[in-house]
């Protein structure tokens, strides 16, 4: 279905609802040429997971401010627990390890 911007103006609870039962997109068109879509969402999971993709964007925008690139691929989507350190045999963790070491250094 196609609807202009004035027509859906005038009528979006209508055209909100008729997406909502026959879950069909409507494009949007601003004098003939189409501009957007206006699409049903299938499950409450699609809405976090878009949630979740702004939040990752958001943060992927503010590194690239301090010049850190990354790519969203890059972020892992499951959410396991960071594992404790691993206790060598001498007691020191990895973070004493490298104080350890950085403190020997002669800088």
């Amino acid at each position: 279905m196609k609807v202009k911007s004035a027509e859906l103006k005038a009528n979006l609870s209508r055209y909100l609802k008729s997406v909502r039962e026959t879950k069909e997109s409507i494009e949007i068109l601003i004098r003939e040429e189409p501009v957007a879509f206006l699409t049903p969402i299938e499950q409450k999971s699609d809405i976090e997971s878009t949630e979740e993709k702004k939040k990752l964007l958001h943060l992927k925008q503010a590194l690239a401010k301090d010049g850190i690139i990354l790519s969203l691929d890059d972020i892992p989507t499951d959410t396991k627990p960071i594992p404790e350190p691993v206790v060598a045999s001498d007691g020191r963790t990895d973070i004493n390890t490298v104080q350890e070491l950085r403190a020997e250094k002669d800088w």
